[in-house]
């Protein structure tokens, strides 16, 4: 969308429902025919965020990468942060940077999406992710919670709460295609998303639905999954980025809609009551 090459509204043809690249076939759960940029999110459409990848350079892609931070170590002091892995551009083939767009062929770490969404939840700007040591707030209060939370958000705390690691905030997308972005994920919470299960009663929330099957050795296991959901709320005026993921679900349900959706429901709730923000939904 920063290229000018693709809006919301944008057609893309899905039919009949499964894509050749090459020798490789991908699927989506269903044939949603000819939909929208929009609606490809909303939906989580495989074909459509491959033939849109399809559609830019590689380098392009792998830049756009780097500046989200992805295949980079998190500036952060703490053990396991994980850089992850983004190959080389001009080592990818085809089928590669198709399904790189639906989060196959890389590995990314939870707090590096969480981080990403920074930048949807903030007008365009990165946030880098940071911790903070506190001197053990009194909880129960959530005026005081809330007012907490923001001075720390804010770099506005006493001395006694102080950052561990900060790495630099940096523009990585307009304003515009941030604020398209809260829609189309938004819309993906909504009717016809796959993220309904992930409502919060009373606020307006947005994200998006990952499910990826579980790399076993050099190729994927057939029933083995991780079940993520990462979205943010309330979209009024983003305050929380929540970001869930159930490694191994049991049962029969392995989507993240439907299991990681809820869990970032109750949390989200929960968090929202404690700082006190007021509804918006």
């Amino acid at each position: 969308m920063d290229k000018g090459k693709v809006g919301p509204q944008t057609l893309v043809d899905t039919s009949p429902g499964w894509y050749r690249i090459g020798p490789a076939v991908i699927h989506d759960t269903s044939n949603h025919g000819v939909m929208t940029v929009a609606e490809a999110v909303q939906k989580s459409s495989n074909i459509a965020l491959a033939k849109l990848a399809l559609n830019l350079p590689a380098e392009t892609i792998w830049n756009k990468y780097q500046e989200y931070g992805l295949g980079r170590r998190p500036e952060l002091t703490f053990p396991g942060a994980a850089a992850g892995k983004v190959r080389p551009f001009k080592r990818w083939r085809p089928i590669e940077q198709a399904t790189m767009a639906y989060g196959y062929g890389l590995s990314v770490s939870l707090l590096q999406l969480a981080q990403v969404y920074t930048a949807y939840a903030g007008d365009g700007t990165l946030h880098p992710a940071r911790l903070l040591l506190t001197d053990g707030v009194d909880r129960q209060g959530e005026g005081q919670a809330g007012e907490q939370f923001r001075g720390q958000m804010s770099g506005q705390a006493d001395g006694k709460d102080a950052p561990l690691a900060a790495g630099a905030e940096h523009t990585v997308t307009t304003p515009a295609t941030a604020r398209a972005v809260r829609a189309m994920l938004e819309m993906a919470t909504g009717p016809g998303g796959t993220g309904q299960a992930a409502a919060v009663e009373g606020y307006r929330v947005g994200g998006k639905t990952g499910t990826a099957r579980k790399q076993v050795g050099a190729s994927y296991a057939k029933n083995r999954y991780r079940a993520l959901f990462v979205g943010m709320a309330p979209m009024s005026d983003p305050r929380l980025i929540v970001a869930v993921m159930i490694d191994d679900p049991a049962g029969r349900a392995f989507y993240g809609g439907t299991v990681a959706g809820p869990v970032f429901g109750a949390v989200t709730g929960g968090a929202l009551q404690l700082l006190g923000v007021p509804p918006d939904a």
